[in-house]
């Protein structure tokens, strides 16, 4: 899309699967994250089959697929979203030009809003106008009543970025890890003063002394 072809056009809404992205991201997490109950994908895809075709309303649709995802993991599906939706060709050019053009984006899908939010992060919150979309509701291990804040899911996305596997395996926040050269060179500071008692201690002396 370039400024002239159809300038007339000011704002666009697009779905988010099979349409940004070649996935059903809802099935696919069902279908990756759960692949010894092989049974929840195919409740899963039956239910959606018949929303397509106008059978099942969103509501009822949502009353059979929502309960399919329980169990699922936030980090997995922060991780799905980050590493394994298949972008149409051209998504991102299409994104820099609309933003570039000053024109409305809006994602208007039946996705789930941890994906959402990643696309976001990923490609700049600014070239999104709005994204509407549901919401997957997360808890915390151990504390059945509580529910993740939309707050401390946008942290944990935020903690996410780039991180590779082998940190991800160590559960550390990418600010933790940035962390680590400031504490290494601490403990640095640390062994080379304890090297040299002599002077240390003259130094220490006289404030132990005030102090008794």
């Amino acid at each position: 899309m370039t400024t002239g072809e159809h300038p007339d056009i000011r704002l666009i809404s697009s779905d988010l699967n099979g349409t940004l992205v070649h996935q059903h991201t809802m099935m696919d997490m069902i279908r990756l994250y759960f692949p010894h109950e092989p049974e929840r994908y195919d409740k899963a895809r039956e239910a959606f089959a018949q929303q397509t075709s106008g059978t099942l309303s969103m509501r009822e649709t949502f009353a059979v697929a929502g309960p399919l995802t329980k169990g699922l993991r936030l980090r997995d599906a922060i991780g799905y979203a980050w590493g394994k939706l298949d972008f149409l060709p051209g998504f991102e050019e299409m994104l820099r030009a609309l933003h570039q053009e000053r024109k409305c984006f809006i994602i208007n899908s039946t996705g789930y809003s941890v994906t959402t939010e990643v696309l976001k992060l990923r490609f700049g919150p600014e070239k999104f106008t709005r994204v509407i979309c549901n919401h997957l509701v997360f808890g915390w291990e151990g504390e059945p009543q509580r529910r993740l804040t939309n707050g401390e899911l946008l942290r944990a996305i935020d903690g996410y970025e780039g991180q590779p596997s082998t940190l991800l395996a160590l559960k550390l926040s990418m600010g933790q890890w940035l962390s680590v050269p400031m504490i290494a060179l601490g403990l640095g500071l640390f062994l080379y003063l304890r090297s040299t008692p002599t002077a240390v201690a003259a130094t220490t002396a006289p404030a132990a002394k005030a102090r008794r």
